[in-house]
């Protein structure tokens, strides 16, 4: 008799199964304001158990909504970088950019009171991302380049992942990267701000492929990509921020999903520079409007799956 044994592979944010064609509300549900958040806020994370976070540099704070609480928990007194994002790992660690030094990358952690300094990177971190080897990656916009570091050992070395630290358009180069991700594969997708597309670097690779933007696939234009993310069936949606919309994207097409008037307001129905996208395990969509100073929620119509890593009841 054979035996085989699955790993499963634990990552602490959600990667729900969306339905094929599947649709989201028309119109947003604002889940926190200027009021709370302050202007400008960019950071957000939401973890598998639906805790979502958010990051306000101008308060210097970092709200957290547990257990479908109306009222924050809240951290006070966090040096955040203004574009800084937030990274939760499955023990509740948050990761973030430090306003204190270019580079800094802090922790904050149930353990302690204080913010904790856990890594040095050349210039200061737009993005970060923490994969499933606990390598912490940093996009750093001004070297045009994606970086990392291992946090499992003391003082080690910052290895060059993609970029050539100038700008351009080839295949090897980027242009103020801003968002990125990291698959269980260790391939990486990052949003390359100034040439208008998401480019693939398969592990290993230093060679990427556009799989968004530039016409890629079927004439899709992007303007000023910022933020992105994969469901369970790695579907792209992509915070298209110059154009006021998410763009969700399979292998060879694409569709609007939301904000599609491509209009900037304020109204249910439209953004203002969406920034940052991340899901819940119901595969709601929660986006960061940056210009409208808000976290806004759009439902998933008739859902009716769950989150790859959660139980269906």
């Amino acid at each position: 008799m054979f035996h085989f044994f699955f790993l499963l592979i634990l990552v602490s944010y959600n990667q729900p199964e969306i339905p094929v064609n599947a649709t989201w509300s028309t119109n947003g549900v604002t889940f926190a304001n200027k009021n709370t958040l302050g202007e400008r806020s960019r950071g957000l994370y939401i973890d598998l158990n639906n805790v979502i976070y958010v990051a306000s540099h101008e308060h210097n704070r970092i709200f957290i909504w547990s257990n479908n609480s109306i009222e924050p928990t809240i951290i006070n007194h966090v040096q955040l970088f203004p574009y800084s994002n937030l990274f939760v790992t499955i023990n509740g660690d948050i990761y973030f950019s430090s306003s204190q030094e270019q580079g800094r990358i802090h922790k904050y952690s149930k353990e302690s009171t204080n913010e904790t300094f856990i890594a040095k990177f050349p210039e200061y971190c737009y993005f970060i991302f923490i994969d499933v080897r606990n390598f912490l990656y940093c996009s750093i916009l001004s070297q045009h380049r994606i970086v990392k570091m291992s946090l499992n050992r003391p003082n080690t070395p910052i290895i060059h992942i993609a970029g050539t630290e100038g700008s351009g358009s080839a295949s090897d180069q980027l242009d103020e990267p801003w968002g990125i991700y990291v698959d269980t594969y260790l391939n990486i997708y990052v949003a390359d701000s100034n040439n208008d597309r998401i480019q693939y670097f398969e592990f290993g690779f230093v060679e990427g492929e556009t799989i968004a933007g530039n016409n890629t696939p079927n004439n899709l234009q992007l303007k000023h990509p910022t933020g992105i993310t994969l469901d369970a069936d790695n579907f792209l949606y992509i915070t298209d921020n110059d154009n006021h919309r998410i763009i969700q994207v399979d292998v060879d097409s694409y569709r609007c999903i939301i904000g599609c008037t491509e209009q900037q307001g304020s109204a249910a129905n439209q953004l203002n520079k969406p920034y940052a996208i991340q899901f819940d395990s119901f595969g709601g969509l929660y986006i960061i409007d940056e210009h409208n100073d808000q976290l806004q929620k759009f439902y998933l119509k008739d859902a009716d799956s769950c989150g790859k890593y959660q139980l269906c009841y």
